[in-house]
């Protein structure tokens, strides 16, 4: 298959679960090998944790030799945790062309300092290419000044090529 851009928008789908989106990676996203646009939205899922976003990481994602824009909306999947810090698998795999990166995760209570962190370390210091960089932690109440200072010396400090950044983590 030869597609270009895929736009997949499935919030609000609350009987979507991990299962769901298992199969979306394994049997949909990774055989996708030209894809340079990927934009994913599961806003307010419910039952959509760990499990699944870690499958999309290492499975679905993995696959995209040719990715060069992904945007993730997991906006409100409180069961999101420690499976977020699996994201550092786009600091590894995209380290060479990925050069646009949206996340949203707005309302994942559960995120916190551990997990900016993660991504700043293990993901985005390692995406030299990127030009443009948003991220969105709007309520995650458990963002504290020690997450924001490692996302700016760890992560953001180390993106030489990026032109446009926005962040938005109003309410924490």
């Amino acid at each position: 298959v030869s597609l270009k851009s895929l736009k997949l928008n499935f919030d609000n789908c609350g009987n979507l679960t991990n299962q769901g989106l298992m199969n979306l990676s394994g049997y949909g996203i990774q055989n996708l090998k030209a894809l340079e646009t990927l934009i994913l939205s599961f806003a307010n899922c419910g039952s959509i944790g760990d499990e699944g976003l870690n499958y999309l990481c290492l499975h679905g994602l993995a696959a995209l030799d040719s990715l060069r824009k992904l945007d993730l909306n997991f906006d409100g999947c409180e069961k999101i945790n420690e499976a977020f810090q699996n994201l550092n698998i786009l600091g590894v795999l995209f380290v060479d062309h990925l050069t646009r990166l949206n996340l949203s995760f707005n309302k994942c209570i559960n995120i916190g300092d551990n997990e900016i962190k993660a991504l700043s370390i293990d993901c985005l210091r390692n995406l030299g290419l990127l030009t443009f960089l948003s991220l969105s932690f709007d309520s995650c109440v458990n963002i504290t000044d020690g997450g924001l200072e490692s996302l700016g010396s760890e992560g953001i400090g180390n993106l030489v090529s990026l032109t446009t950044l926005n962040l938005r983590f109003s309410h924490c």
